[in-house]
């Protein structure tokens, strides 16, 4: 195999369920056979999650004390001028389009017990009006 073609397998492969969906959709409407491609068929994994030994210890700390902020890491940034609000979003979107796991959040299933649940996470941010009168 090619290097180029192993870096088209290998982008495919990084893609999103969806968007590999969309990709072979597109190429079926252009009259391409998606099986002539070097693109490595993936099967479908589902979108539950079993959460790693980490994940289980933090969601059973946070059962305990949800308000406790102790795994929390906080950082500044200072900004000076126009924010383009729309931008960000924009970024922070393609973000979570580009890995995945961005988009993951956890929840309980039927038994009661904690998972991750691939999707669209909710993302998003409070905008105070901090403008001086």
């Amino acid at each position: 195999m090619s290097n180029e073609a192993l870096s088209i397998s290998t982008a495919y492969a990084a893609l999103p369920a969806e968007r590999r969906r969309l990709f072979r959709q597109r190429l079926r409407e252009k009259g391409v056979a998606s099986d002539r491609l070097p693109v490595v068929p993936l099967c479908d994994r589902g979108d539950v999650f079993q959460l790693s030994w980490a994940q289980e210890r933090l969601w059973f700390l946070w059962c305990l004390e949800p308000e406790s902020a102790s795994y929390n890491l906080a950082e500044a940034v200072r900004l000076t001028g126009e924010t383009d609000v729309d931008a960000v979003r924009r970024a922070v979107q393609a973000l979570v389009a580009r890995h995945e796991v961005l988009g993951f959040r956890f929840g309980a299933g039927d038994d009661g017990l904690p998972q991750q649940i691939a999707g669209n996470a909710d993302f998003s941010w409070s905008e105070p009006d901090l403008s001086q009168e």
